[in-house]
C-alpha cells in the first residue's frame, strides 16, 4: 500500500508547486502504478502546452470604455433599488407609528379631561419629588459643611484653583502651538 492516498497525487499533479524530491519520486512511482493518474498528466500537460501556444486576443475596441459605463449602470440601479428599499420601509414604519399613535390617541378625542388630570398629577408629583431632592441636597450639603473643618474647605478651593490654572495655561500652550485650533478647520 501507498503511502499516500489518490486524491493527494491527483493534487499533487494540478498542482504549480515545487515537489520536493520524496514527494516528486513517489509521484513518479504512483504515475508508474496508477493507469488514471498517468492518463491525467499526460492530459495536464497538454493542456498546458495549448495554453502557453495560445495567443493572447485582446479586447474589442471600446472594451474598457463600455464596461466602466456598464459598472456605473449598474452602480445606479442598486443604489435606486436601495434608496426606494429604504423609502419604502420608512414610510410604511412612519404610517404604522402614526396608525398606533392615532388609535392611542382616540380616547383623548372622546375626552380629553383624564388625560389632563394625569399630566396635572404628573406635574405635580415631578415638582414634589424636586423640592423633596432640593430638601435633601441642602440638609446634606449642612451635615457635611459642619463635618469638614474650614482649612480643609480652603486647601480643595486652592487645589481647584491650581488645577484650572494648569488647565488654562496647557490651554494656552496648545492654542500658541498650533495643535489645537478654536476655528473650524474648514475654513482654510
Amino acid at each position: 500500500m501507498e503511502k499516500f492516498d489518490h486524491p493527494y497525487f491527483e493534487a499533487r499533479l494540478l498542482s504549480d508547486a515545487a515537489l520536493s524530491p520524496d514527494e516528486s519520486q513517489e509521484l513518479q512511482r504512483h504515475l508508474q502504478v496508477c493507469e488514471a493518474c498517468s492518463q491525467l498528466a499526460i492530459a495536464w500537460n497538454q493542456v498546458r502546452a495549448e495554453l502557453r501556444a495560445a495567443t493572447l486576443l485582446a479586447p474589442p475596441e471600446g472594451f474598457t470604455q463600455r464596461w466602466k459605463i456598464r459598472q456605473e449602470l449598474v452602480r445606479r440601479q442598486q443604489h435606486r433599488r436601495q434608496v426606494l428599499v429604504t423609502l419604502v420601509f420608512s414610510v410604511g414604519g412612519a404610517a404604522l407609528l402614526f396608525l398606533i399613535l392615532g388609535l392611542l390617541a382616540l380616547p383623548l378625542l372622546i375626552s380629553p379631561r383624564p388625560a389632563l388630570l394625569v399630566i396635572v398629577y404628573q406635574l405635580t408629583t415631578f415638582f414634589s419629588a424636586a423640592s423633596d431632592a432640593a430638601e435633601i441636597a441642602r440638609t446634606l450639603a449642612r451635615a457635611v459643611g459642619n463635618l469638614v473643618p474650614p482649612t480643609l474647605w480652603v486647601g480643595l478651593a486652592v487645589a481647584a484653583a491650581g488645577l484650572l490654572i494648569i488647565w488654562v495655561a496647557a490651554m494656552l500652550r496648545l492654542l500658541k502651538t498650533g495643535r489645537v485650533s478654536v476655528w473650524n478647520d474648514q475654513r482654510r
